[in-house]
């Protein structure tokens, strides 16, 4: 398997998601070349599916369109990072999410906030672009609002990582000062 080379943002998030979850199985959505399982613990069964899969044991699936193909109630998390921003159709895969997921599984997004401060500052000096093909955009209040029209109850939602312009390092100090611009925002749904 090709390794891939893990930014150090992406790691604080992984880190982050992976301290939620302590046994069973995972189905991470859109997990490319399945790095998230590099930060969980050994007794934790990793699956993973993305549009354009990148990695052994990794199934082609476009969540946005497609069933997964797993049974129901199959698994305890479901893991999707960076991912519903990119989704034209957010509510097939959140159905689908809530079906594989067993009673009381967990869901856990992080999608890019809004209001985040380095694209607010890169709007400002007019070096912005959407380069990522996001077709949605989320605060805190629409992404819980998206996740209980869904049936989730919503455990936990905040705002993490203050990410700064230069070298896109994370700031812990503006993060606990102004977490309404932080750059992610974490939601624990539950089934």
């Amino acid at each position: 398997m090709k390794e891939s080379k893990i930014k150090t943002s992406t790691a604080e998030r992984y880190k982050l998601i992976a301290s939620r979850i302590s046994k069973g199985r995972i189905l991470d959505i859109g997990c490319g070349y399945g790095d998230l399982r590099k930060f969980l613990t050994d007794n934790v069964e990793f699956y993973g599916v993305d549009k354009n899969p990148r990695g052994t044991k990794i199934k082609k699936v476009d969540v946005s369109e497609e069933k997964l193909p797993f049974k129901d109630e199959f698994f305890d998390y479901v893991v999707a990072a960076e991912i519903l921003e990119h989704l034209g159709n957010p509510g097939n895969f959140l159905k689908e999410a809530r079906r594989v997921l067993r009673k009381n599984g967990k869901l856990i997004v992080t999608v890019p906030n809004a209001y985040n401060f380095y694209h607010l500052v890169r709007a400002f000096f007019n070096k912005y672009s959407n380069t990522w093909e996001h077709v949605c955009i989320y605060d805190k209040r629409s992404i819980i609002s998206l996740l209980r029209m869904y049936g989730f109850g919503v455990r936990e939602a905040f705002p993490v990582f203050f990410k700064i312009p230069k070298g896109e390092r994370n700031c812990k100090f503006l993060e606990k000062r102004f977490p309404a611009l932080c750059s992610y925002i974490l939601v624990v749904g539950e089934k």
